[in-house]
């Protein structure tokens, strides 16, 4: 059955111009139109000011068009394309003609412009065939010598999900290109070495014109593809997978933690700092105060207030002292009131031994002002005789020490050689 040339039912409208191969059609769009039926009126602008984005104004015909590598995608939004695959192929033969010297030598004449057209429609009808909408075109960067090597950029757009057909790797891509021949070397119009159709990966890093990653933004190359990052200090304000086309300054001074608490936070475009208050040095994360032997501010606090904690614990210790001396003095003239009755010696008397010699009284015997707060706590109660006051002790049944109470202090008699 012969095949039907789509270009037949003229699906190129506003005098657009129609080339088809195997069924599939290519419309060459006047510089008013475009889009793939050429249905899409470009815009009308007089500077770059007047255009969509990634589109620029084309002087010659006050036209806005895609600019850099960005291509109008089926939705008539010119974007980079997502996916961009390298096609090398090596012609024999192009229409029975096997000298290409014109051809490459003069890429302007109407047989190199010729060549390039039909290259362009068959290689689209290859892969608009297998892909549909997410492949958005093909570029013929040029031609050389060795034959006719032509070096072409395959584009594909990103696709609708994850569930619907994928862009091709450059394995499936180079393999597509090969079966579409039908495992021969010739489209009918060219005769082609197989063996040396190839299609690479292209790294759209190498180039600002090759991605839309922002200034701010880091790009990584990947299998076909390339992903962008916005940089550090800088919030990412595209979503998914349009991720890093629109990178903002990020305002690291609204967290409160970024800097030390006796520093400042300073915001500049993509970054920040921080800076040490007066009477502070270091890197503005970290301050220390100037003379603190290099104390950082959290142990600076620690030592105020385990200072402050000292301080108290030793006032209500002194009050605790306070308080029991007061309670200590307070008995011990209660005692002294006591022991204030008591009868004095009479100091004109040598003292003489009594009882069975461990005991002393008589005149002029040095007398001590008080007995201790110990002496006191062993004493009993004074007994009379032989006119001295005396008490006992429990650590020797024969010892007496004489008391006296003149004008109302206690005095005693140093002990012998004995002691309690």
């Amino acid at each position: 059955m012969p095949e039907i040339d789509p270009c037949l039912s003229s699906p190129c409208g506003n005098g657009g111009d129609c080339s088809s191969s195997n069924a599939v059609y290519l419309c060459t769009c006047p510089d008013t139109h475009e889009g793939t039926n050429c249905e899409t009126a470009k815009t009308g602008c007089s500077s770059n000011t007047g255009c969509p984005t990634r589109e620029s104004c084309n002087s010659d015909t006050n036209m806005c068009e895609c600019s850099g590598n960005s291509v109008r995608n089926a939705n008539g939004v010119c974007r980079v394309p997502r996916r961009t695959l390298s096609l090398s192929i090596v012609i024999v033969e192009f229409q029975s003609t096997t000298d290409f010297q014109a051809i490459v030598n003069n890429p302007t004449s109407v047989a190199s412009m010729d060549v390039r057209q039909r290259l362009t429609i068959i290689i689209f009808a290859i892969y608009r065939t297998r892909y549909g909408p997410i492949f958005i075109g093909v570029v013929i960067r040029g031609f050389s010598l060795g034959s006719l090597e032509v070096d072409a950029d395959l584009m594909f757009d990103e696709p609708e999900s994850p569930t619907t057909i994928q862009p091709p790797t450059a394995v499936e891509a180079a393999q597509e290109f090969t079966e579409s021949l039908g495992n021969g070397n010739s489209t009918g119009e060219f005769v082609l070495v197989p063996s040396r159709t190839t299609v690479t990966d292209i790294d759209e890093c190498s180039s600002s014109t090759l991605n839309d990653c922002s200034s701010y933004a880091e790009c990584t190359n990947t299998e076909g593809s390339f992903t962008c990052a916005c940089q550090e200090g800088f919030i990412d304000t595209t979503p998914a997978p349009d991720s890093g086309r629109q990178c903002e300054d990020m305002n690291e001074c609204s967290d409160a933690s970024i800097c030390a608490q006796s520093a400042t936070c300073s915001n500049s475009f993509g970054s920040y700092s921080c800076s040490c208050l007066a009477g502070f040095t270091g890197d503005g994360r970290t301050c220390t105060s100037v003379g603190s032997a290099g104390l950082s501010d959290g142990v600076l606090a620690g030592i105020i207030i385990g200072s402050v904690v000292i301080i108290f614990l030793i006032f209500f210790l002194f009050v605790a002292l306070f308080i029991r001396m007061r309670q200590m003095m307070s008995h011990d003239r209660r005692l002294g009131r006591s022991i204030s009755r008591l009868a004095p010696l009479d100091r004109e008397r040598e003292a003489m031994p009594f009882g069975n010699g461990n005991g002393y009284y008589g005149d002029g015997y040095p007398m001590a002002d008080y007995p201790s707060n110990m002496e006191l706590g062993h004493m009993r109660k004074p007994g009379y005789s032989n006119g001295v006051y005396t008490t006992e002790t429990t650590y020797n049944e024969g010892f007496v020490r004489p008391y006296m109470a003149p004008s109302g202090k206690i005095e005693s008699v140093p002990v012998h050689d004995q002691y309690y």
